[in-house]
């Protein structure tokens, strides 16, 4: 295991450094669904004392990313397909509201930034540039998420993230290279809400955020995680 989990950065206490080192390293697939791990061997891998591995670990737990195997010994949940749809669904409620709130407090320079976003993201996909439509698609929702002035919202949606990067890569990767269809349609939802939020319209752009993302669920439930 040494070397594969994510490095405990610098900044912030060491127990939450801890928490996001390993929640990165799952979400990241270097812990993959399933795999077994010792509270000594994750202390040793990322360098510090079983202690924040301990707190670490009772918040993956709550977070159903890890499960308790034993008094010390944990494995990454594998959760099935009825739960991601769950997840899914939950975050995808809790990140509509979230737009919803940024529908009154957005600015229309904030939104006019956001149509750059979403032209740019149309031209990667034109050039089959994975990565970038991936960037842009982050940058569009996170700066919606930061429209929405509402951090508890935020962090919920957060913690209820059924899919990481690995998952999310390989299924926006299918879309960009072999579905121009779906990628067309993922504009078409980005474009939607725009018009919604030049509306005012609160209710549209929740509902629209809502299908665009849970849309997106069976691409990200079926996209293989590769091993680390």
């Amino acid at each position: 295991m040494a070397g594969k989990l994510a490095a405990v950065q610098a900044g912030s206490t060491l127990a939450e450094r801890t928490y996001q080192a390993l929640r990165d390293s799952i979400e990241l697939g270097r812990l993959l669904p399933g795999e077994r791990i010792t509270e000594r061997a994750l202390a040793s891998s990322l360098g510090v004392s079983p202690t924040p591995v301990r707190e670490a670990i009772r918040r993956l737990e709550q977070e159903r990313l890890i499960e308790r195997t034993g008094p010390r010994t944990v494995r990454v949940s594998q959760p099935t397909t009825e739960t991601l749809h769950e997840l899914a669904y939950t975050e995808a409620c809790l990140r509509a509201i979230a737009a919803r709130f940024a529908t009154t407090k957005i600015s229309d320079s904030e939104v006019d930034h956001l149509q750059q976003v979403v032209d740019r993201m149309e031209k990667a996909a034109t050039a089959g540039e994975t990565r970038e439509v991936l960037r842009l698609a982050s940058e569009f929702d996170q700066k919606l998420q930061d429209a929405s002035g509402n951090e508890i919202i935020t962090a919920l949606a957060a913690n209820v993230t059924a899919f990481g990067p690995s998952r999310r890569w390989r299924a926006v990767n299918e879309i960009v290279q072999h579905d121009q269809t779906t990628m067309m349609k993922r504009l078409d939802d980005h474009r939607a809400i725009l018009d919604a939020l030049r509306a005012k319209d609160a209710d549209r752009v929740e509902h629209t955020v809502r299908q665009h993302i849970m849309s997106a669920a069976d691409y990200f439930i079926t996209a293989a995680v590769p091993e680390s």
